[in-house]
């Protein structure tokens, strides 16, 4: 028995359970589904098996659930139940998590760090599988050529690829991840190899072309930046350094390098301003489309307009958990907006969308539980959490991140995972977690 319980001690099997939960999440939903249900069979099982003694903390427990509780109380006002439970059945990871992460970094010696470096190389894995499907290697010597695999990559549609928003919702927590342990590394030669590795994460992001979530991870880290400023007494300038340094790598390779969000600034520019679109980059020379009518069509300022007007219709209670996407195609028809309707295009800001669901009384509940984690994170000593909150409510301007298991998981295994670790960590560079 001691000598069993010894081996699992040493191999660290929660902590790498923890991360492969989380590292199969960029490659399948479905496989992602099956890992969580084993996840908590074996974490469940050693705790009981081993009879850990845990505190469970109540508050925290009820403040990360939070939008399962809502989400259920709100299906009383909910015409289309079937649709409704379909959603309760994606966000019950924002049940399992809290309850995942309360119980077992309360009583076990779960190592974080490792947790990170799995989901880190998860990402970079995926991340040249997709880039592997778009090369000819036999003309990778010619530089033109690796501007069209950009401006492809830009506008990836392959059927077995992430939605590019999800997916660089995902290198953008790297990109923290790396900043994370760069503020954390003992010497000069482990702090430039993070910080080259934060560059290729970065640059990782821009190739995706989502515009919002590199615009997030930007923000995210100049928060990190001026956190570690307001508590570090030496080495700032360098800091400040370093950030501005990678700024201007960044805007000169999306000034100098073809691509799709070049494209996008100059199509919205053009859009607000009333003119016609042009072409700023020659797609057809590349052999690739690019269509401003669905670029028009699908414009979100169309979007936004239909759902706020739904919601003033339905301000004090809102339409329910499961009636949002009927009620929003009935509200494009009534705007003239077939090709939406058609498409069941969601709110694509996620406040808009708890706005329609929960009306102002739900959403008052949302905002509180949210200014929790805000409040709880800015009481750190990293600041991670507190960038990883900024980033993660930034993406939600543009994208429905809580609607889809590709956001629901992300958002709930890492919020939990900061908010129920201890509350004062140990230096990474000194700690053998």
């Amino acid at each position: 028995m001691v000598n069993y319980l010894g081996h699992i001690k040493k191999i660290d099997i929660y902590s790498l359970a923890l991360g492969l939960c989380i590292g199969i999440l960029p490659w399948s939903e479905k496989w992602n589904t099956v890992s969580i249900i084993l996840l908590a069979l074996l974490l469940f099982f050693n705790l009981f098996w081993l009879k850990t003694k845990v505190n469970f903390n109540i508050g925290k427990f009820l403040a990360a659930s939070a939008l399962f509780w809502i989400s259920l109380i709100w299906l009383l006002n909910t015409d289309d139940n079937i649709t409704g439970w379909k959603y309760m059945e994606r966000i019950s990871s924002s049940l399992v998590f809290p309850v995942v992460f309360s119980l077992t970094l309360a009583g076990l010696k779960i190592g974080i760090r490792r947790v990170l470096f799995i989901f880190m190389g998860s990402c970079m894995l995926r991340y040249l599988f997709f880039l592997a499907q778009f090369i000819d290697w036999e003309l990778v010597y010619i530089l033109d050529y690796w501007k069209e695999v950009l401006i492809q990559f830009n506008q990836i549609a392959l059927t077995e690829a992430l939605h590019p928003s999800y997916f660089t919702l995902y290198l953008g927590f790297c990109v923290l991840a790396s900043f994370y342990f760069l503020s954390k590394a003992p010497s000069f030669k482990r702090r430039t190899g993070w910080f080259i590795l934060l560059l290729i994460y970065f640059l990782m992001v821009v190739s995706l072309g989502a515009k919002m979530p590199l615009v997030a991870c930007v923000f995210a880290i100049l928060t990190g930046v001026l956190y570690n400023l307001y508590r570090i007494k030496s080495g700032r300038i360098k800091y400040v350094a370093l950030v501005f340094s990678s700024l201007l790598i960044v805007a000169l390779f999306l000034l100098k390098v073809p691509n799709g969000i070049l494209q996008d600034v100059d199509n919205y520019y053009r859009f607000y301003k009333g003119e016609e679109m042009d072409r700023t980059l020659d797609y057809e020379q590349y052999g690739t489309s690019y269509s401003f009518e669905t670029w028009s069509k699908t414009n979100r300022i169309y979007i936004w307009k239909s759902s706020a007007e739904l919601f003033k219709n339905n301000f004090l209670f809102g339409v329910g958990t499961g009636d949002i996407q009927n009620e929003l195609n009935n509200q494009y028809l009534m705007d003239g907006q077939e090709y939406l309707a058609k498409r069941n295009t969601n709110t694509h800001n996620q406040f808009l969308d708890f706005l329609i669901k929960f009306g102002i009384l739900g959403f008052l509940g949302v905002i509180i539980f949210l200014w929790y984690f805000i409040k709880y994170a800015l009481s750190g000593t990293d600041g991670f959490y507190l960038m990883f909150l900024v980033f993660v409510l930034l993406c939600m301007l543009t994208e429905n991140i809580l609607n889809r298991q590709l956001g629901i998981v992300f958002f709930f295994f890492f919020n939990s995972l900061f908010l129920f670790r201890k509350e004062k960590p140990v230096c990474i560079s000194n700690s053998k977690n």
